[in-house]
């Protein structure tokens, strides 16, 4: 073979595989780019808010009654989110293109407060220190975005509410002026000229339909802290709910409508199985106690409050805002 035909057999065959690599890349799937955080916030049409809730603080007795904001954020965000109109406000995850989660936490400390009492001694004053303790709790307020078709996360930001604003009366100011200021952060993230504002009036929202149409019910639960036993502390709710027989509880998630967590810190959190958003949380305050049996005690006491809580919840129909209480008091 002549070096001509040599090479004109070579130039066939080259051209042959380059042809072949083409139609093999252009037949078979391309990965599409990643599509950008703030751009799937921008794109979206329809939203879900669901509420979580971290930390309760502790109850107190007597006059120091720990007191909370009697406009609790879920109700602020979406009355503001409706108000807003750049979203379509929907009440199950699965309708959604995102997911705005509302977290509501407290972190509480004890500190030793030093109080000087002045007595009078016959004709000479004394001013004797006398000492307590109390329990601060501060509270955080935080917004996050999920992608609703994937539950990745978009965005997140959080505002911890100063101490100093609990007392004197302006603990709704404060979380009004919170909640504004994180949801028009979000408002910037998603690319929106427009601002958000919290209407004055805030009535209950309307909660997550799935609290009312799903059945099917999976159980997870966290180990018990200090040493109890499971059963000693999640057996008598789980009693209830299943003597209840409102829900079927399946050995499965994916048998399951919605799943329960129940956590050691007395919440009940409540996810839609398919796209495992959050939907609601079911808190109650525990009392603290330094003997483990009444540790023990008023964890069930405030895990009994949680089943009372979800029958309540469930039974309003969504038009009955005790469910949702932050600080709700745990039974006695």
């Amino acid at each position: 073979m002549g070096s001509r035909q040599i090479s004109h057999h070579l130039l066939f065959v080259t051209s042959a595989v380059m042809l072949l690599a083409a139609v093999s890349w252009a037949a078979s799937p391309q990965q599409a780019s990643p599509v950008q955080p703030e751009n799937r916030a921008a794109s979206a049409k329809k939203i879900f808010i669901s509420n979580l809730i971290t930390v309760v603080p502790p109850i107190r007795t007597g006059a120091g009654q720990l007191r909370g904001p009697m406009v609790q954020p879920y109700d602020a965000v979406y009355a503001a989110m409706k108000n807003w109109g750049r979203y379509e406000v929907v009440l199950t995850p699965g309708e959604a293109d995102l997911v705005l989660e509302t977290e509501y936490k407290t972190d509480c400390r004890t500190r030793q407060v030093v109080i000087h009492e002045r007595s009078f001694l016959g004709e000479h004053d004394a001013t004797i220190p006398q000492s307590e303790v109390q329990t601060i709790c501060v509270p955080h307020v935080t917004l996050r975005a999920f992608d609703a078709q994937n539950h990745s996360a978009l965005w997140s930001s959080e505002i911890t509410i100063h101490e100093s604003r609990l007392y004197g009366g302006t603990v709704d100011q404060s979380f009004r002026q919170t909640i504004l200021v994180l949801l028009n952060q979000f408002a910037r993230f998603a690319g929106s000229k427009t601002t958000v504002a919290v209407p004055k009036e805030i009535t209950s929202a309307p909660l997550p339909s799935q609290l009312f149409t799903a059945r099917k019910v999976f159980w997870t639960i966290d180990p018990p802290p200090g040493g109890m036993k499971a059963d000693e502390v999640y057996g008598e709710i789980i009693k209830t709910m299943k003597d209840w027989k409102h829900f079927q509880f399946v050995d499965q998630a994916t048998d399951a409508e919605l799943q329960f967590e129940l956590t050691p810190e007395a919440r009940l959190l409540i996810r839609d199985t398919k796209t495992r958003a959050l939907l609601w949380t079911i808190a109650q305050p525990v009392r603290s106690a330094l003997l483990q049996s009444n540790r023990k005690k008023n964890l069930k006491a405030s895990m009994h409050g949680i089943a009372g809580s979800l029958q309540g919840l469930v039974r309003s129909t969504g038009s009955n805002p005790g469910g949702r209480m932050v600080m709700a008091e745990a039974r006695q």
